[in-house]
């Protein structure tokens, strides 16, 4: 029999409602009580109390302290390839306006703001003069990323969130901070009870024990991170924009710990923009249960994707540039070559030249031209092909090649979720065979009798 607090807790982190359902039974008390029995060995207090002054904690395993060091390996590989690119480099550029773009699209949808993809362009490049009001939220937002690409060496406390505020509001002489007022918090309950917001009395006090909190390095920096996130966004300091708040301060927190060049582009935005039913149960069971691991683990799974498609990015981008310079530098090369062989012929005619290459035989995939057609046939041949499917495969199907999920992504302009589907449904349907190359899978086809 399987060790249900084990697997409960380190397989996937579960509340008590979901084992229920998992198990398909009613009452599961003993089962329950047995796993925070478990939990309870691996638990830390964190010195971050609620509104109640009931401690936060966080649940550190072995198993979930790996995944979270696994997700800060992933990231930190993601700043250094970007660290390595010069700030006007095309590379750079492509792959920040990329994500740039992700992430206020995000915001968009929060406020349910229509926005063109050259509109977003022209804000990310700062060529914009009219904007609506809501337009106007996006680009504020905008100016507050990159502010925490240029300052994240300033301390995390009120001074970076006042920065923020300013921002947001468009009002650079704001010299309050914190909201004044308090918010309805509607019927007193015993049980469970659920706040819109911390008492205006308290905000301040509350707010330095998160910056004290931040510092902590007891605690992994995204633990750390996702804690500010939850918490501002429950106690609602700010007048308004506090959850838009909440996501940059976290960014901010990863940039001002070596994140700096990864933090503002990563979309953590969808915390606030559109976020999955998933991210909703994980924050409602942090504020029954104090306990964070909920929503770490759930933010986990959500985000290291999101990290992967940033590398994937500077590969692909850095491999098409380096063919773009190869195709471009040839051909004077070859002209200049061919000046010189001229201007000495006398000198040269009687010398052989030979040259030796040690490159492999490249396979050939179908002529571009034919891409629709065998799309069409492999679409007739396999109803379980989706035409999207069928194209990539057409035109990636060279045997010997590795291909990867964000060449569909490219191809497609997709989501990577959609994407990685896609490309693992080729698999199931024996197209492609798939395998692990450095922390990464590659697809490559398998030959057709």
């Amino acid at each position: 029999m399987a060790n249900l607090p084990e697997e409960f807790t380190n397989v996937r982190y579960l509340s008590k409602s979901e084992v229920s359902r998992e198990m398909k039974i009613g009452t599961i008390d003993t089962i329950w009580a047995n796993i925070l029995n478990y939990r309870a060995q691996f638990t830390i207090n964190l010195d971050l109390f609620n509104i109640e002054r009931y401690c936060y904690k966080f649940v550190q395993t072995p198993v979930i302290t790996n995944k979270v060091a696994a997700l800060e390996r992933k990231m930190t590989k993601a700043n250094v390839k970007l660290d390595k690119l010069e700030n006007f480099d095309d590379v750079k550029i492509k792959v920040k306006t990329n994500q740039y773009a992700t992430c206020l699209l995000e915001i968009a949808k929060k406020y349910n703001v229509k926005m063109s993809d050259s509109l977003i362009e022209n804000i990310i490049k700062g060529d914009v003069s009219a904007l609506n009001p809501s337009e106007l939220v996006i680009n504020n937002y905008f100016n507050c990323l990159k502010y925490i690409e240029q300052y994240s060496c300033n301390p995390l406390n009120k001074e970076t969130l006042l920065n923020f505020t300013k921002n947001l509001s468009g009002n650079d002489n704001k010299e309050t901070i914190y909201r004044s007022n308090d918010l309805d918090n509607g019927d007193i309950l015993l049980v469970n009870r659920s706040y819109n917001g911390a008492p205006a009395n308290r905000i301040e006090n509350m707010m330095d024990m998160l910056f004290e909190f931040s510092e902590n390095e007891r605690f992994p920096v995204f633990v750390r991170a996702i804690t500010a996130f939850y918490y501002i966004s429950y106690i609602k300091p700010f007048t308004t924009h506090s959850e838009e708040i909440a996501v940059l301060f976290l960014k901010y927190i990863l940039a001002h710990n070596d994140f700096e060049v990864l933090s503002s582009i990563v979309n953590f935005e969808f915390l606030i923009g559109e976020p999955t039913i998933e991210i909703a149960n994980a924050i409602k069971e942090v504020e029954k249960t104090n306990d964070l691991t909920y929503l770490v683990w759930t933010t986990v799974e959500n985000i290291q994707d999101k990290i992967e498609n940033i590398i994937d990015e500077v590969t692909l981008f850095n491999a098409q540039s380096l063919k773009k310079d190869f195709y471009h530098e040839e051909e004077p090369k070859k002209e200049k070559k061919q000046e010189v062989m001229e201007n000495q012929v006398q000198i040269t005619h009687n010398i052989n030249y030979e040259v030796n290459v040690a490159l492999p035989t490249f396979s050939k995939g179908i002529d571009e031209n034919q891409v629709d057609f065998v799309a069409e046939r492999l679409v007739e041949l396999n109803p379980r092909m989706k035409k999207t499917e069928a194209l990539f495969y057409a035109g990636h199907c060279a045997v010997g090649n590795f291909y990867t999920i964000q060449q569909f992504k490219t191809l497609h302009n997709c989501a990577y979720e959609t994407a990685r589907t896609s490309m693992d449904n080729l698999v199931a349907l024996g197209y492609y065979s798939k395998e692990m190359v450095k922390n990464k899978y590659v697809y490559t086809p398998i030959p057709r009798k």
